[in-house]
């Protein structure tokens, strides 16, 4: 197959490229390395350094690329680049987020795509009672949120008028190798690693009995592989259906290195923060998908690949 894969030089797209490339696929990455880098992107694959926002180049891309499938990765896809001014306007927001979907989804029209796979997130839940479920109501709160949310409702546009074939995966909490270019915007359980194998305590806002649901990246690019080659459409939760505290995975990772590292509890800058996720997986549990890499077995994995 001949696959393209946007944001395909970050932590996500950068995995299941590589990993489609290695399943004897036909991969091309493009990327406008705001997050991403080119070295995460394995030889074989190919790559263009286009941003989702240049309508005109895009086109060309696919008219020439003959894609069958595409996954769409490309989001600035942290709520915390917002308070950092990684992002500071609101537009930038909304053109990549939104107007980049839309110019995906229309070239993959124009040029005859069999189907678009494209990321979300679970932070539309946004404080829902728990497990998220996807007929849960969604009220976003944030650019982020809002932005992705919006994403499932143009692609729902799309399949109702123009019968496209799509499939929206709201991504938990995601860790795994390729990450380290993300720096503070890298998974909890990589930032906690990274910092206590050097013995460092980690940071923890608040006071660590917020939970998050931790999916390993081999079994979000399991996902993904299932939507494209199974008849899934709609929104999809990609978790396990267990959560941990912080203080549990703190605990976990000391464990792990055999030491024994108290975190440093500072307060919350975020406003609309969450506290606990868990995601609902029966959905996606019908079409094959079963989460095989507990937290402790991807703490370990991470620690032996280092």
């Amino acid at each position: 197959m001949r696959i393209l894969v946007t944001g395909g030089a970050g932590f996500i797209g950068s995995s299941l490229a590589n990993s489609l490339s290695e399943r004897g696929h036909e991969v091309t990455v493009i990327d406008n390395l705001f997050l991403g880098r080119k070295e995460n992107i394995a030889k074989g694959v190919s790559f263009f350094p286009l941003s989702v926002t240049d309508r005109p180049k895009l086109h060309e891309l696919f008219m020439k690329g003959g894609f069958d499938y595409v996954f769409h990765l490309a989001a600035i896809s942290s709520a915390p680049m917002y308070v950092d001014g990684k992002a500071p306007d609101p537009a930038d927001w909304t053109d990549v987020n939104v107007t980049g979907f839309t110019n995906i989804l229309n070239a993959s029209l124009a040029s005859g795509v069999k189907k678009v796979i494209y990321a979300s997130t679970s932070s539309v839940y946004s404080g829902n009672p728990l497990p998220y479920t996807e007929d849960q109501k969604i009220e976003p709160k944030t650019m982020y949120e809002v932005t992705l949310y919006v994403r499932e409702l143009i692609a729902d546009v799309f399949r109702r008028t123009h019968g496209m074939k799509l499939a929206g995966l709201r991504y938990f909490a995601v860790y795994g190798f390729n990450e380290t270019h993300k720096g503070s915007y890298a998974n909890l359980v990589s930032q906690f690693l990274w910092a206590m194998k050097k013995g460092q305590e980690p940071f923890i806002y608040g006071d660590g009995t917020q939970t998050r649901d931790f999916l390993f990246i081999n079994d979000a690019l399991e996902a993904n592989i299932l939507a494209m080659t199974t008849p899934m459409e709609g929104v999809f939760n990609v978790g396990t259906g267990t959560s941990y505290t912080l203080n549990e995975l703190v605990a976990l990772i000391n464990e792990t290195l055999g030491t024994d590292i108290q975190p440093l509890y500072k307060q919350n800058p975020l406003k609309n923060y969450v506290e606990h996720t868990l995601a609902g997986i029966s959905k996606i549990k019908k079409f094959g998908f079963t989460p095989k890499v507990s937290l402790e077995q991807g703490i370990r994995l991470l620690l032996s690949e280092a």
